[in-house]
């Protein structure tokens, strides 16, 4: 009788879907890059809301820090040689880091751009 209450429950549980739900448990689990003036970052993931990522890496950076969130996806921080911050993000870390650096490289007077930083919150 146990043997059996236990298949029933494992047949449930592999064939119950998960609707639209990242591996953070939420329909959109959002992360965020704080970024200051001075190259101080602040950096979540995995969170509920934007305000909730928002305020975490500002809390980490420092009031006066810029907040860049991003949601089921990947954000990376490209930097250049005088400490100016760029940020990229997309669905895939490669083309994230790829945006970071093409916004760093774009800007004029810009060099010595590199990927300082980069997370995902999928």
């Amino acid at each position: 009788m146990r043997l059996i209450f236990l298949a029933k429950a494992l047949l449930i549980a592999i064939v119950t879907p998960v609707f639209a739900t990242g591996s953070c448990g939420y329909e959109r689990c959002f992360g965020a890059f704080a970024l200051g003036e001075g190259g101080e970052i602040g950096c979540v993931v995995g969170q509920r809301t934007v305000p909730d990522a928002a305020n975490l890496a500002r809390a980490i950076c420092g009031e006066s820090c810029e907040v860049e969130v991003f949601w089921n996806s990947c954000g990376a921080i490209a930097q250049s040689s005088d400490g100016t911050l760029y940020f990229g993000w997309d669905e895939m870390l490669e083309r994230a880091n790829l945006k970071a650096l093409e916004a760093c490289q774009s800007d004029e007077g810009a060099r010595g751009c590199y990927v300082r930083d980069w997370a995902c919150s999928k």
